[in-house]
């Protein structure tokens, strides 16, 4: 028989191996079903809960905080991904105050930050950073600083006292990205007040930076890097810090920093970026600046996202030239879902051209891996409601027709992740040439379109025998709408709002 001890030891190992095991198995479930394991027991639901907690982000502003601190205190765990919005208040000179009551209970345990940094409280700037220096595990963090009043104080970063504290640091940082908080105002003064805070954000990027010694990924929003004339300890700066970053992200809202290529190419400095993310409305203007960027980097790249596409209509179609890129894995786009079912004639913004009029992936892609476009909930550049999935599909039809799978497009036969709308009814509207209106296609035509340019991905609805016995099965379905009196049109439109699984066949 086991001494008291004993059984207690063994009881603890139990426990500690039956949560290593719920760990591991919580790995691989969707978020959905780890709600539903929290009603096992007392133990699935303190582990589940650890991995919601880490993959779900939560939003706080100033108002909400005092509820959520109340809330988690008897938890010894908070969310990994937190954003602090803490501008949206009258009263700006308690941020630091509610800042700093969060950090005091959750610092260590938050990895993801987004935060608001009054940029223009100078009295405060010093305290603000010193909480932030509490959060010893961030891993990434966005810092979106923005100003409340115009001119007050003058923004010369000459004579503007060095914002942070010369003893901090965060060394386990790996990714920084800083985003100037856009102002909606269409007043011509707040506008070119806006113009101002934007390059003196810039001229502060050479202060900022160095307190994160660690940093492979930099990211900027709405910052001119190389807009007018450059002050020399940027470059100085750049020089000596461009050659330790693996990853960039441009993230520009606002038409004043349109057109600016976000990463210098200064001679003699070695540029070893590997992932670039990059929006569109940043280069929709100058497809040549962007096209001379991803020139510069194609060698190293091995993953390449563009961000934010919206529609237009055909004729404002912006086309840009992609050079080979011989380690490129993915491609990935993300495009803003918010629209109407409503045909509207309209295509993504941006279309891609290569060395030859029809895409030889062997030449152009030959390690490409993954290829995804898909909706980007960040944005809102539409109406609020959601487009249908079977709109946003027709929506990127173009793109994929003239870009991606163009007909006499070479087999891509390294590609082993597609994920892109797929139609779900027997056909799908298309756009005509000649004008705006729209046409029927097949859905069969599509699918064997992606058969044959991605002959081995492995997806079930790829598969000749799925795909004709799924239309043998729908064509009975669509005759029996017809004999109950419905039109055929009307049956079809009704298809293209259903939900198709796409998946591989082991998983």
């Amino acid at each position: 028989m086991l001494a008291p001890h004993d059984e207690s030891t063994a009881c603890v190992e139990k426990i500690g191996t039956n949560g290593l095991i719920i760990q591991k198995i919580a790995t691989f479930l969707p978020n959905r079903d780890l709600i539903s394991c929290t009603r096992v027991n007392s133990m699935w639901e303190t582990e589940v809960r650890k991995h919601l907690l880490s993959r779900c982000p939560v939003t706080l502003s100033a108002f909400k905080i005092p509820k959520y601190l109340a809330d988690m205190q008897y938890r010894s765990y908070c969310h990994n991904k937190v954003n602090l919005p803490l501008s949206g208040q009258n009263d700006l000179s308690t941020i630091v105050t509610q800042f700093a009551s969060f950090a005091d209970v959750n610092a260590t345990f938050v990895t993801h930050l987004v935060l608001e940094w009054h940029l223009n409280a100078i009295e405060q700037n010093h305290k603000f950073f010193s909480v932030l220096q509490q959060f010893t595990n961030l891993k990434s963090l966005q810092l979106c600083p923005f100003v409340r009043s115009l001119g007050q104080p003058p923004l010369h970063s000459d004579t503007f006292p060095n914002p942070i504290p010369p003893e901090f640091s965060l060394s386990k940082l790996k990714k920084l990205i800083i985003t100037v908080k856009p102002d909606d105002s269409r007043n011509p003064r707040v506008q070119f007040h806006k113009s101002n805070v934007f390059r003196f954000v810039r001229n502060l990027i050479p202060k900022i930076v160095p307190h994160f010694p660690n940093i492979t990924h930099l990211g900027v929003g709405n910052v001119p890097l190389t807009r007018g004339q450059l002050r020399k300890d940027y470059v100085t700066w750049w020089s000596s810090f461009a050659s330790k970053l693996t990853s960039f992200t441009l993230q520009t809202h606002d038409d004043l920093v349109r057109a600016v290529p976000p990463i210098l190419f200064v001679a003699g400095v070695t540029i070893n970026i590997t992932r670039l993310d990059i929006s569109c409305i940043s280069y929709i203007s100058a497809p040549d600046q962007f096209s001379n960027i991803v020139n510069n980097l194609a060698p190293r790249l091995t993953h390449l996202r563009y961000s934010g596409v919206r529609s237009y209509a055909k004729d404002e179609v912006c086309t840009v030239g992609l050079p080979i890129l011989p380690k490129l894995k993915v491609f990935h786009l993300t495009k803003a879902p918010h629209g109407t079912d409503d045909w509207h004639g309209k295509v993504p913004e941006v279309m891609f051209k290569f060395g030859n009029e029809v895409l030889n992936y062997a030449v152009q892609f030959p390690s490409l891996e993954a290829l995804i476009f898909e909706k980007e909930w960040g944005r809102n550049n539409g109406p609020n409601c959601e487009m249908p999935n079977s709109a946003f599909f027709e929506t990127m039809v173009p793109l994929l027709y003239k870009s991606f799978m163009a007909e006499g497009t070479s087999p891509c036969v390294t590609l082993r992740r597609l994920d892109i709308p797929f139609p779900v009814g027997l056909k799908f509207r298309v756009g005509r040439d000649a004008d705006d209106g729209w046409e029927w296609r097949d859905s069969a035509e599509f699918f064997e379109r992606i058969r044959t340019t991605f002959p081995n991905l492995g997806y079930h609805v790829l598969e000749k025998a799925w795909v004709e016995g799924r239309v043998k099965r729908m064509e009975e379905f669509v005759k029996m709408g017809r004999e109950l009196g419905c039109l055929e049109d009307d049956i079809h439109m009704m298809m293209r709002h259903a939900n198709l699984l796409i998946g591989c066949k082991n998983v």
